[in-house]
């Protein structure tokens, strides 16, 4: 027996396929070109369960925000930080306001100049040394925070008798900052004239 396209036909009759909507020649199957039984907006067949969805577990992106907030404030907390007078060091240069940060010693703001650093102390009296007044110590700074410190401090060319202002004890006007400047000018301490 022939097929009418030519080729021979093999097994039994081809059912008809009705695409208008015909009852299905499959029973318990899909109707061919009809969306699958369980998708979006289309049910189950009878007695059949689909298995729960899978929940994403959240814990990973919990601990992904902790992560990122804490680097975020690492982050923020160095470049706010980085140049508070606490982080001075020996030769390093500081303005003279309330909060001080550390400036180049060419700055019109550089008020003073660190010559000696003290960790994990709060006296002040260990800038009172004669090796730190040849060096032209004339004011301390303690800092008290997360770690103590203590900034032995001397004048420089742009220092003005406001910057005393912080500095118990210590108010000269212009006239005594100069002869300041002239007796460690005299004692060879650099960059106060």
């Amino acid at each position: 027996m022939s097929h009418q396209y030519g080729g021979p036909q093999q097994g039994g009759p081809i059912p008809p396929q009705n695409p208008y909507g015909a009852a299905n020649p499959y029973p318990g199957m899909p109707q061919p070109g009809a969306p699958a039984w369980g998708a979006p907006g289309y049910p189950a067949p009878p007695g059949y369960y689909a298995p729960p969805p899978r929940r994403r577990k959240k814990w990973p992106w919990i601990v992904g925000g902790v992560v990122v907030c804490f680097v975020a404030l690492a982050v923020i907390g160095y470049f706010t930080t980085r140049d508070d007078a606490a982080n001075a060091k020996k030769d390093d240069c500081i303005t003279g306001a309330k909060q001080p940060k550390i400036v180049s010693c060419g700055a019109e703001n550089a008020a003073f100049r660190v010559v000696e650093k003290f960790d994990d102390t709060g006296d002040t009296n260990k800038c009172d040394t004669p090796a730190l007044q040849e060096q032209g110590r004339v004011a301390a700074l303690e800092f008290t925070g997360r770690d103590k410190q203590v900034l032995c401090l001397t004048i420089t060319k742009h220092t003005k008798p406001s910057d005393f202002d912080q500095y118990k004890g210590l108010n000269p006007d212009q006239a005594g900052l100069d002869r300041m400047r002239d007796q460690l000018d005299l004692l060879g301490v650099r960059d106060v004239k």
